[in-house]
């Protein structure tokens, strides 16, 4: 007969890590060092780091979910001893006690340890994606919020007359979810800022299901997003909504990585010709 075993950590963990609590406003980062909010486990050092443009991956296990425009990858070697579900369970500690929100993490059974977590108060948009191996861990770290701010928008709409977001996301209902209220909040500071400004809602969508419920359903989710701005002070004849669905794609449809690139929301400068 065979016999089969599993076996199960217990026990406290035996270490305890503080991270600051973000302030209001967005701090220097430097690529060879911590992120000014996540520091680092003791008993680790920081090996490599590299700044990512471009929108980045939060559940890389399933079809890719894309958010922000850059990020930073900080590896470090070392963890002090500790199993990957260890190490895990003291940054979620530790990040909850800042005040983050958990909003995945990984079967403990998993070969690699992951975490996801956002930080989203004092008007602050922060997410930090942790991995973690047996020879170490790594940190994906974003300011999303900084990335989307109303001078950064009214570049690029003054630039190109629009303006690409990944991240606003909606659930079944096709209403917006509760981590993507930032990017509208952003979007209502820039039409408060700018009273001159009127936009256009575009919303696109990968070529998933049937070809007729595209366009409907990203009109839809599109609405969604104006009644909510409408909610908080923005006048209705300064936006207009279009679901464009699939009809005008970045990449190819036929990969996952293509399908999240085309899951956007453009933001269109009424009157502007480029």
């Amino acid at each position: 007969d065979e016999i089969e075993l599993e076996c199960v950590e217990k026990g406290g963990t035996p270490l305890k890590l503080d991270l600051p609590i973000p302030g209001p406003k967005p701090e220097r980062q430097n690529d060879d060092a911590d992120a000014p909010w996540l520091g680092h486990f003791p008993g680790s050092e920081l090996s490599t780091s590299a700044r990512e443009d471009g929108p980045f991956d939060i559940f890389s296990d399933g079809e890719p979910v894309l958010i922000g425009r850059e990020s930073t990858v900080r590896n470090y070697e070392g963890s002090n001893g500790l199993s990957n579900i260890q190490l895990i369970a003291v940054y979620k500690a530790a990040l909850t006690r800042a005040g983050w929100k958990i909003l995945h993490e990984s079967d403990p059974k998993a070969q690699e340890g992951t975490l996801l977590a956002q930080y989203r108060k004092n008007n602050r948009d922060l997410w930090a994606l942790f991995r973690v191996s047996s020879g170490g861990y790594s940190v994906r770290s974003a300011d999303v919020g900084a990335s989307l701010s109303p001078e950064i928008l009214k570049r690029e709409l003054n630039t190109t007359c629009r303006a690409t977001i990944y991240g606003l996301r909606f659930d079944a209902k096709n209403a917006v979810r509760p981590e993507s209220i930032t990017i509208l909040e952003r979007i209502g500071e820039l039409l408060s800022e700018n009273p001159e400004l009127d936009l256009e809602l575009g919303g696109h969508i990968d070529a998933s299901g049937a070809k007729e419920a595209r366009a409907k359903l990203s009109g839809e989710q599109m609405n969604a997003a104006k009644a909510w701005l409408l909610a908080h002070g923005i006048a209705d004849r300064r936006l207009t909504t279009k679901g464009y669905g699939d009809s005008v794609p970045v990449e190819r449809n036929d990969s996952p990585e293509g399908r999240a690139l085309n899951r956007r929301l453009v933001l269109g400068k009424k009157g502007c010709v480029r």
